[in-house]
């Protein structure tokens, strides 16, 4: 399985802080961009919405377990996965950014 982290242009600041400043989602950054096909790329409200949404949907998700959460359960990984599913339903893809990357 591939994981995507989230994140945009650090160029752009508050987006860079929205992508990499949100605790509950990342514990590192990468260097993308979620783009739509016409080149549309996600603002802070489309980062917001889904981050909040996957850290609702992992919270619940860990809530209806049988079990008592593991410390160091991979809970961000599946915010993580939330988040992703979330940009890919709005019609966003991730695009890597930086040295080595293609378009």
């Amino acid at each position: 399985m591939v994981k995507t982290i989230h994140s945009t242009q650090p160029a752009n600041g508050m987006r860079a802080v929205v992508s990499c400043g949100l605790p509950l989602l990342l514990t590192a950054c990468a260097s993308g961009e979620w783009v739509k096909s016409g080149g549309e790329l996600a603002d802070e409200p489309v980062l917001i919405q889904c981050a909040q949404q996957a850290g609702a949907r992992a919270r619940s998700k860990q809530m209806s377990a049988a079990s008592a959460p593991v410390p160091g359960s991979p809970q961000s990984d599946q915010e993580q996965i939330f988040f992703n599913q979330c940009m890919k339903e709005l019609g966003y893809d991730y695009v890597p950014t930086g040295p080595g990357a293609r378009r």
